[in-house]
């Protein structure tokens, strides 16, 4: 996405641009972005830019616990601020960066606020059962014929008693 600063208006100038896919460098299970819109507004003074607006897009993920493919949408509003000057760039901490030439791109922190999204754990459902930790199998489909597994190595914990404690019969 590309903004020219040459020729922005005083009110402002809306720009809408759509991609069918983005590659993203990979984060623990994203493969990518799908139906990614963008719709903003730029204004221009003499020390930064202001970006006002919202991008959409399609995360394509991998489920946490079974990993299926999943699909989830992520919305978020766009509030970005660059510096024209190094001067202004000092002054505001919250500028992301300072624009050097007579184009601005914007997609990077574009693509970031849409990952900011994500949800910590991806999962294709709340309820998913993941996968048998023996064979593998997709316990969502059903169960495995893997043996239920033997206790827990810190049963005999329960059997210790503590000071003040009745004995056990």
């Amino acid at each position: 996405m590309e903004i020219p600063l040459r020729h922005l208006p005083p009110g402002g100038r809306r720009f809408e641009e759509r991609w069918r896919e983005l590659t993203v460098e990979e984060k623990s299970g994203l493969r990518g972005l799908r139906q990614v819109a963008v719709r903003l507004t730029a204004r221009a003074d003499r020390e930064r830019v202001r970006l006002a607006g919202r991008a959409e897009a399609v995360a394509l993920a991998t489920c946490s616990r079974c990993l299926a493919e999943i699909e989830l949408p992520l919305t978020t509003e766009i509030d970005l601020t660059y510096g024209l000057t190094r001067d202004y760039l000092e002054r505001d901490p919250d500028a992301e960066r300072l624009v050097e030439g007579a184009v601005l791109d914007p997609l990077p922190e574009i693509v970031g606020l849409l990952l900011s999204e994500l949800p910590f754990q991806t999962l294709c459902r709340p309820d998913c059962r993941g996968l048998c930790p023996t064979c593998g199998a997709d316990l969502n489909q059903g169960a495995c014929t893997c043996r239920p597994a033997v206790g827990s190595p810190f049963e005999i914990l329960k059997t210790l008693r503590t000071k003040g404690d009745p004995p056990r019969s």
